[in-house]
């Protein structure tokens, strides 16, 4: 197929520029007459980006396909503009094993719309006891490992993963969490404090990231910091840089656009792990993201059933669901593609060790945005299997209308 998307304003090398964008089968190319293209979409007014990557998010497959399944789950991604999705390992069973991951990848072949990229565990079966083989799993191409949801709470164990895994050039995926300070559902704060809900202090974070980038940095291993939510943890990202650690780092669209303030009491919706915390915390984050100093937005998709969010609040499991929407989020915030362009294409593609700048001969992942469109969130046309997210309602603005991988459309507004 031959598309031409005319008069849309194309982002490359960090600046978009008003162009047209020629495409033939997987390619950007140079260009073709008009006549020549199978279809010519109109792009004015709209940004032309490259396709967007998402470095954490969970498809529940195999084990948990009520949560989510790696058909839908890339569906979801599709419509939020996602041509590429680093899925976790939080599976039952745990793809710790060279033959449990080459049938994956063979599914994956057959049911995923994107690409999709799964992460290795950090420890078998992510019990935090023993390393997996990393050597082995890392034959298969797989460059990433976490055992997301766990933190190694043995500093000794961490520094021999950290060492591992960089011998094998992985990058770690670091779920900083010292579980013993994280005995609650919410934030402790004023809400905890004021209806008894056991809260979960942003120590039980900054103190795990500490310890995991000095561990890092002793043995030269590459980590990235998954969902970061207090600022505490912004000023240890901040020193980390400055010290030459080799380290990345992320937050989710819901800690930048919710507090702990917005938490309606008891509300499992808005249980998600780590909390939603102070709006001086949302606002360091959202200044950190502007600035570079955290490198991406990831949504950290966590789809459950319903049945199991409507459990009581000591019961109900952690998790947000919002892939399909997470661009309009951060637009919503910001108001600048720029913002868009730098964290979720040209960051996450350097630390994929990746170049997609939308250039001749590279490979069409594009994504197509309408940063004027206001969009309600709507419960009914909700692709993800998990209809968890209190984003129901919201007003938003920026709107996700056509998703091209490799070539072929994958998504389009109707």
């Amino acid at each position: 197929m031959k598309y031409l998307l005319k008069n849309g304003r194309v982002w490359s090398k960090g600046k978009g520029v008003k162009h047209d964008l020629y495409i033939e089968g997987d390619r950007i190319v140079a260009r073709f007459g008009e006549s020549e293209a199978d279809r010519v979409i109109d792009a004015q007014g709209l940004d032309i980006f490259p396709g967007f990557v998402d470095l954490h998010c969970h498809l529940r497959e195999p084990g948990f396909s009520a949560k989510e399944t790696v058909k839908t789950g890339t569906k979801a991604a599709a419509k939020g503009g996602f041509t590429t999705v680093l899925a976790m390992p939080n599976t039952k069973p745990v793809l710790d094993s060279v033959w449990e991951m080459e049938n994956f990848l063979r599914y994956l072949e057959d049911q995923a719309i994107i690409r999709v990229l799964p992460v290795a565990p950090l420890t078998k079966g992510r019990l935090g006891r023993e390393i997996a083989d990393l050597a082995s799993l890392s034959t298969l191409g797989i460059r990433f490992a976490s055992d997301d949801g766990n933190d190694l709470q043995s500093a000794s164990l961490m520094k021999n993963v950290l060492a591992y895994a960089s011998d094998h050039n992985y990058t770690v995926l670091s779920h900083a969490e010292e579980s013993s300070l994280a005995k609650g559902y919410f934030h402790a704060g004023c809400l905890t404090r004021d209806y008894g809900i056991p809260g979960i202090p942003s120590s039980s974070e900054s103190v795990a990231v500490s310890r995991n980038m000095l561990l890092a940095k002793e043995v030269g291993a590459k980590i990235h910091f998954c969902h970061l939510s207090a600022r505490e943890s912004v000023h240890l990202i901040k020193l980390g840089k400055e010290l030459g650690i080799n380290l990345t780092a992320e937050v989710t669209p819901h800690h930048l656009f919710y507090a702990d303030s917005d938490v309606r009491p008891f509300d499992t919706t808005y249980k998600v792990n780590p909390p939603l915390r102070e709006i001086e915390d949302r606002n360091s984050l959202r200044e950190a993201l502007k600035s570079g100093l955290i490198d991406v937005v990831a949504t950290d998709h966590a789809p459950h059933t319903q049945k199991e969010k409507e459990q009581s609040i000591s019961e109900a499991p952690f998790g947000i669901s919002s892939i399909e929407i997470a661009a309009s989020i951060v637009h919503t915030i910001y108001l600048d593609p720029k913002i868009i362009y730098a964290r979720f294409c040209e960051g996450p593609y350097r630390i994929l060790g990746e170049e997609n700048d939308l250039l001749e001969n590279q490979k069409a992942d594009v994504t197509v945005f309408d940063s004027q469109r206001k969009v309600v969130v709507n419960r009914e046309n909700w692709v993800s299997l998990g209809k968890n997210n209190p984003y129901f309602g919201q007003n938003l603005q920026g709107k996700v209308l056509l998703t091209i991988k490799g070539g072929q459309i994958v998504y389009e507004h109707s």
